[in-house]
């Protein structure tokens, strides 16, 4: 029976040594790695219309829709035995009525509305959902620069045009 040493020989100090050193490099590389994918890659993706209305992804078209009535009933003011139209008429109008021009941003409530539009059409969802298409975002930023300096009250829904046919 042989018995192992307590002070290891200097053979295998340097075989310790040069394995660390082997591996050194490419666990840096690789934990450099871990960090630009889950750290950095993500925050350059622009939002998806599901961060927009704060819900989850691949939410149903329900949820969706409570999503917006969420963001759109935010004044408070808008309560009774109203119809949706006339809430969601009401919460536009307290917006634009309480809004000073330091705290009203007209691109956001058009990427909130542009997302509600695109998400509750259910071939637009799906080719969003399933294949990343968003073919209709040009509209955001095109309807930005058309209502630019404007109130609230003085956009037109929807902006999204359904094609049939």
């Amino acid at each position: 029976m042989s018995r192992v040493s307590a002070n290891p020989s200097p053979s295998r100090l340097h075989s310790m040594a040069s394995t660390v050193k082997a591996y050194a490099l490419p666990f840096l590389l690789f934990a450099g790695a871990m960090f630009y994918q889950l750290f950095i890659i993500p925050n350059a993706f622009p939002p998806s219309h599901y961060d927009v209305l704060q819900i989850e992804s691949y939410s149903s078209v329900d949820k969706v829709k409570e999503a917006y009535d969420k963001h759109e009933s935010k004044c408070g003011r808008c309560e009774g035995n109203l119809n949706k139209i006339e809430h969601l008429l009401c919460a536009w109008i307290e917006i634009a009525l309480n809004s000073s021009e330091e705290d009203f941003d007209i691109h956001e409530v058009l990427k909130i509305r542009y997302a509600y539009e695109l998400l509750t059409n259910p071939l637009w969802k799906r080719d969003y959902d399933i294949l990343g298409i968003d073919e209709q975002l040009h509209i955001v930023e095109s309807a930005s620069k058309r209502y630019a300096g404007k109130h609230i009250s003085e956009l037109n829904f929807p902006l999204l045009q359904a094609r049939t046919g």
